[in-house]
């Protein structure tokens, strides 16, 4: 493009073939974007699920038992996703107003106004992590509660009062975990890092065992955010038997039920 003549043929066939190739970019960026979510949104049903039956003493937990009702909870995860969205949106509006009415009342230039903006920065991260953390028990709580959306991100919130400093090591350690797999992938597979001098069979394989990393890092997180949901009930003195007041609603539990058990001391493991 920058070494052609602008108005001419060859500019406009340029124009053609690169609006073209966005196009599909983006068209495959879309495909992949609703394949991810449905895929997490599924995994996370299922897992939730599966881990607080386990934990219930619930008997008979088959394949087909899970599948059965992860449709229904898949449809309330994706309306607490989409509230989860709306208030990252409105909360990354809200801190841009602010980083620009800092940056335009002290300035770029001195070192007071960068304080503030870093000072700033570092409170939106604060912020995003609090978020991601509420989301996460929010999950659960969608899963294993009557609730979803914002009704279900308040009840997290309620939930993580008093675990707020265990429930941001665990997200902290999960997202630098998924970092450095994200790091490796893309160093390793995609760019091929020149120093290993990766052949394609290795670099295939390397692809391969990032993919199980992966899925070990995600089935460990949704078993540990289920065990904190349980963690958090018990801290609040809640009846953990609430954990499956939506069971009769979703037809999970065909048989007895025994309701779990209320543990007092706070330190103790639920």
């Amino acid at each position: 493009m920058t070494q052609t003549h602008p108005n001419t043929p060859q500019q406009q066939k340029l124009i053609e073939i690169i609006s073209k190739e966005w196009a599909i970019f983006w068209l495959i960026k879309i495909a992949y974007f609703v394949l991810i979510l449905v895929s997490y949104l599924f995994s996370t049903s299922a897992i939730v699920y599966t881990v607080a039956s386990i934990y219930s003493g619930a008997k008979d937990i088959t394949f087909n038992k899970v599948v059965s009702v992860i449709t229904n909870l898949t449809k309330k995860l994706i309306g607490t996703f989409l509230c989860t969205v709306m208030i990252v949106f409105v909360y990354n509006i809200i801190a841009t107003m602010i980083a620009i009415t800092s940056a335009l009342t002290f300035g770029v230039q001195n070192g007071g106004g960068i304080v503030i903006l870093i000072i700033i920065g570092i409170l939106y991260f604060v912020g995003i992590i609090y978020l991601i953390v509420v989301w996460q028990l929010a999950n659960v709580v969608t899963v294993l509660e009557d609730s979803y959306g914002f009704e279900a991100m308040m009840k997290s919130k309620q939930l993580i009062k008093g675990k707020i400093g265990l429930s941001i090591i665990i997200s902290l350690k999960f997202n630098f975990c998924f970092s450095v797999i994200q790091f490796l992938f893309g160093m390793l597979v995609v760019n091929g890092w020149k120093m290993f001098e990766l052949g394609l069979i290795n670099r295939i394989a390397i692809g391969f065992g990032c993919f199980l990393l992966l899925c070990h890092l995600f089935l460990l997180v949704h078993v540990i955010q289920t065990m904190l949901y349980f963690v958090c009930k018990s801290y609040h003195n809640q009846n953990t038997e609430m954990s499956f007041a939506s069971s009769e609603y979703l037809k999970v539990h065909q048989g007895e039920y025994e309701p779990l058990k209320m543990v007092k001391d706070d330190t103790s493991p639920v």
